[in-house]
């Protein structure tokens, strides 16, 4: 009975070992992944271009940045997931992709007359309100500014 549970215990622990490894990309398979994209966004993106955000820029900087041949897919992920939120795409995301420690807030945030109000859905009525009457702005997010997050 030992010897089962010793076998079993081995094999658990050999999977979990698996799930942690860091997987990686060459930069040819991150170069032609781009390349996807940059086609994706010519053809299909209605938000590419309306900000003036130069995405192409940002891919050929990026790929200059290999410092090895290979970068980890959490690395990529991120590089994506920061050009998608450039161009201004808030219905796009990238499949596959959580970010580490991520945020969720459960709220959602309207630019109002150089402010920023918090406000909730309301599925009843079928229509946004205040997340809270007393106070609808946004001050400030983990003790930074909002003036300042709104700067970068």
């Amino acid at each position: 009975m030992k010897f089962y549970i010793i076998i079993l215990l081995a094999i658990f622990t050999a999977s979990c070992n698996t799930q942690n490894e860091v997987e990686y990309l060459t930069k040819k398979q991150v170069e032609r992944d781009l390349s996807i994209l940059d086609e994706i966004l010519k053809n299909k993106s209605s938000y590419q271009g309306l900000n003036g955000f130069d995405y192409s820029k940002d891919f050929k900087e990026y790929i200059k940045t290999f410092e090895k041949n290979t970068i980890t897919q959490f690395d990529f992920g991120l590089f994506l997931a920061k050009t998608v939120g450039k161009i201004g795409d808030r219905h796009s995301y990238i499949k596959g992709y959580k970010p580490k420690d991520s945020l969720f807030l459960n709220m959602a945030f309207a630019p109002f007359k150089d402010k920023v109000l918090v406000v909730d859905y309301d599925r009843e009525q079928k229509r946004y309100k205040f997340w809270n009457p007393d106070f609808p702005y946004l001050h400030s997010i983990n003790n930074i500014p909002v003036e300042q997050i709104l700067s970068k």
